[in-house]
């Protein structure tokens, strides 16, 4: 008999741990300290961007984290994303006046992470888009136009 209650404790016990953990889970994300301007831009860069400039130079985010460079006829060049408001930033630390609006795209190779590069990121508009390299003279700065045409279809 203790042996059949022991069991049952465990089977129970799990389950109220597993219930637990996603009750903190959810609270955490309830109470993320992720900013919502840094939300909805993750929810805005998904798309086909075309650089204002040069319409052969197209960048394509994918909402799951993916996304594609395109130059004329050459091959293109997957990578990865995030976008954030943390420091540093490949190797630049920033103030927390300039964390406060600020936000980055960390864009890397699927295979090495190590290969980060780093941007600041600003939407004029749900269909502007304005990067500069961190770092870099702000005069460098490179603008997108966001385009209607969907290349490839989102895989998640």
């Amino acid at each position: 008999m203790k042996i059949v209650h022991g069991c049952l404790w465990l089977v129970l016990s799990t389950f109220a741990v597993d219930d637990f953990s996603e009750s903190v889970k959810l609270a955490n994300d309830s109470f993320s300290q992720v900013p919502s301007y840094i939300i909805e831009q993750r929810k805005n860069i998904v798309g086909l961007w075309v650089n204002e400039y040069d319409s052969k130079n197209r960048i394509e985010f994918k909402s799951n984290g993916t996304g594609v460079v395109r130059y004329a006829s050459e091959p293109p060049e997957n990578f990865n994303y995030q976008i954030v408001n943390t420091t540093p930033q490949c190797g630049y630390q920033l103030t927390q006046e300039q964390l406060k609006s600020s936000s980055f795209l960390q864009t890397y190779e699927p295979e090495d992470a190590t290969t980060m590069e780093c941007k600041e990121i600003k939407f004029l508009s749900q269909e502007r888009l304005i990067y500069v390299p961190v770092g870099d003279n702000p005069g460098n700065r490179v603008i997108y136009i966001k385009s209607k045409i969907v290349l490839d279809k989102v895989k998640e």
